[in-house]
């Protein structure tokens, strides 16, 4: 029952994740810097209470590490500018699109064969996308920009693919060192854009605690949950809990910035979800 909790509790953390994002005055470039940078400074005082076992990891498993860490970095930057630019609930749907990627990319790279199970999650969410951006004429509110938003989470969702096909193939590295080495990776990669773009020399105070409260409630805390606690739940419980993120995003987006939930959204929510809900079903039975 524990570890069913804190999976909720780090899943619904994620879920407040764009509230704060859409208030920290800065570049999507500058805010995901921060939140691995000061993320990395938490883990790496919090390290010496994980132990793990010494293991031979392999030079195939460090590069791809490497590769992950500089996908995941990127996948933020693109993440937070969807949020800048769309509405939660837009960006929120086009990001879950990830499990449906991985799905036609396993299949691409040899990894898995194509059914027809496979082709319907792929047709469906395609529909879900084509109407959530149908809805977007609706919902031309200040200064968004759906279409960037929009495009700016697919090409977030194609980037946490892409991490969760590399992670699948890193062997030997516990969790949380992998976490940390990610982490790492993702920090050095930004680093160069954000010393040459200097956008950090007027942060504001506001935007320097959210960016801290960013990195502990929605880096850290999380992370930690949720890695230490996913083995041992059962696998489509594991499916079911990670419904919580979307879910949670949508209804913060709603009660936090009034923003519009059409029924257009519900329908190409559930068109992009449910392919996901289907999947991750076979998973446990497969």
């Amino acid at each position: 029952m524990k570890s069913f909790i804190n999976i909720v509790i780090a899943m619904t953390l994620w879920g407040s994740l764009g509230i704060f994002i859409k208030n920290i005055n800065l570049p999507s470039i500058e805010i995901a810097f921060f939140r691995a940078f000061i993320a990395v400074i938490l883990l790496l005082l919090s390290r010496p209470i994980y132990k793990s076992n010494a293991q031979t990891v392999s030079t195939k498993s460090r590069w791809l590490l490497v590769l992950s860490g500089i996908a995941l970095g990127l996948n933020w930057v693109f993440l937070f500018n969807a949020y800048k630019y769309t509405t939660i609930t837009n960006a929120t749907i086009s990001y879950y699109s990830a499990p449906i990627l991985v799905i036609v990319f396993s299949v691409i790279l040899g990894k898995e064969t194509m059914t027809i199970q496979k082709i319907f999650s792929l047709v469906m969410a395609s529909i879900g996308l084509v109407v959530i951006v149908s809805q977007t004429s609706s919902t031309q509110l200040g200064i968004y920009n759906h279409a960037q938003g929009i495009l700016s989470a697919l090409a977030a969702a194609i980037l946490y693919a892409s991490v969760i096909l590399i992670n699948n193939d890193i062997k030997s590295i516990p969790g949380f060192e992998r976490t940390l080495i990610q982490l790492m990776v993702s920090t050095i990669t930004l680093l160069p854009f954000v010393i040459y773009r200097s956008n950090i020399m007027s942060i504001s105070l506001k935007s320097i605690s959210l960016l801290v409260v960013v990195a502990f409630f929605h880096t850290y805390i999380p992370y930690l949950l949720y890695f230490s606690n996913i083995k041992k739940v059962k696998l489509h419980q594991a499916a079911l809990l990670s419904y919580i993120d979307p879910v949670s995003a949508i209804i913060f987006g709603l009660l936090i910035f009034s923003e519009p939930l059409t029924l257009g959204h519900a329908i190409g929510g559930l068109f992009i979800l449910g392919p996901v809900f289907i999947n991750s079903r076979a998973i446990e039975v497969n």
